[in-house]
């Protein structure tokens, strides 16, 4: 008997460049994954191109079943404070040490968020862990915590090998569009 897998959607919200008409890029990253019933926001760029993006690509960020965050500096947890204004997120799923305070020669690169009180009344579920935990079936948010993530490691991090195995960025240009993946 063969089982068939649901298929699944990726969408990349933020990134570095961006080639479309009317999309913007910014230092950070945020992916869109949505299957046949759920929807995860992963990792949400700095918070100023999300919302505008998410507006061009025709997609609401309200109705998300979670958001999982990578790790806690500022170009990937940014836009959370967006995310928070536009729905009620039923999970977060963060590392435990996402939210304290980070810096680099170039000063502060923490999350902008990082009061856990403010999290907990705007969450229906905060989830902290640092091991491989599942977000909806078939999605994990790996508990690795780096300060540098190249698109490889990210793949690995927020889902099982069948989801991402064909999704490929082809001639260095910008992901930005909706990908349907089996």
């Amino acid at each position: 008997m063969q089982t068939q897998k649901n298929a699944c959607q990726l969408t990349v919200l933020v990134e570095n460049t961006a080639y479309g008409r009317g999309l913007l890029g910014e230092h950070g990253l945020s992916y869109l994954i949505e299957t046949d019933s759920q929807r995860v926001l992963f990792d949400t760029g700095q918070g100023l191109t999300l919302r505008h993006n998410a507006q061009q690509l025709g997609i609401s960020l309200q109705n998300l079943d979670a958001v999982a965050l990578s790790h806690g500096h500022y170009d990937h947890t940014g836009g959370l404070i967006t995310v928070l204004e536009d729905c009620k997120i039923a999970k977060l799923f963060l590392h435990p040490a996402a939210l304290q305070p980070k810096f680099s020669p170039r000063g502060n690169i923490g999350s902008p968020i990082q009061d856990a009180d403010r999290l907990k009344q705007a969450i229906d579920q905060l989830v902290w862990t640092d091991k491989p935990t599942e977000v909806i079936p078939g999605i994990q948010r790996f508990a690795l915590y780096h300060s540098t993530i190249d698109e490889q490691r990210l793949r690995r991090w927020i889902a099982n090998e069948s989801i991402f195995s064909r999704f490929q960025r082809k001639n260095s240009q910008s992901s930005f569009s909706r990908k349907k993946l089996n």
